[in-house]
């Protein structure tokens, strides 16, 4: 009976805010967590499933069992003019390396790679626009870009965005953050001004979009008349 309640009580771990998209009775089941032996069925939604490495690829599953019938689960839409909030991660060793490299090809140019992790319990997946504006909504890029158009591209597109020096990061992002079958999306801004009498400067942000992963990658791009 002791090791049937701990199978129990294991299984019937699960996040209040799946058991309300299924329609589950959440007290109830708190209860019959408590109980144990007089829970009538289970009802198990595994998690999102992890790459296994530090990059926290996600692949979702979407399904619910109870009583030993699966069916899919139904999440919200998410609520009107809902944000993103956006949660800093470091980015790994190797692509760290790769931007250092880049860095160090000529005086003139600088690069900077930063990734951001973000929560959507809701039906669908993130939209460009809202990646877009979660990062604009950071200060630094606001007060830089934040009066600048953004062009949309595909991730493809990117590669011939990149100087020449940071292009071979345009790869490593993409096997080390895409969970392989998700529609990788770029917002592009790009600006130019003097920084200097007679000398310009040329400024562009890339936001690079895993919807399914749950992560923006930002790539900050500046190069410098000399």
């Amino acid at each position: 009976m002791m090791m049937g309640r701990k199978l129990m009580e294991t299984l019937l771990v699960l996040p209040m805010a799946v058991l309300a998209a299924c329609g589950g009775d959440v007290a109830g089941t708190e209860q019959a967590v408590e109980l144990g032996e007089k829970a009538q069925g289970v009802l198990y939604a595994p998690p999102p499933v992890s790459s296994g490495n530090s990059s926290g690829k996600q692949f979702p599953q979407q399904t619910a069992c109870a009583g030993g019938a699966c069916t899919s689960l139904t999440l919200p839409p998410a609520p009107a003019g809902y944000a993103l909030t956006l949660s800093e991660q470091a980015i790994t060793s190797q692509l760290q390396a790769t931007l250092d490299t880049g860095e160090d090809a000529y005086e003139y140019t600088t690069g900077s790679l930063r990734r951001f992790d973000f929560a959507w319990p809701y039906a669908g997946e993130p939209t460009l626009a809202q990646a877009d504006a979660a990062v604009l909504g950071i200060q630094d890029y606001d007060y830089s870009y934040g009066g600048t158009p953004g062009t949309a591209i595909t991730y493809a597109q990117l590669h011939g965005y990149l100087y020449s020096e940071f292009q071979p990061l345009h790869p490593q992002i993409l096997s080390t953050y895409a969970n392989g079958v998700e529609n990788v999306q770029v917002m592009t801004h790009y600006f130019t001004r003097l920084v200097a009498p007679g000398a310009s400067g040329w400024f562009r942000l890339n936001v690079i979009l895993f919807p399914q992963s749950k992560k923006i990658l930002v790539f900050e791009q500046q190069a410098y008349e000399t």
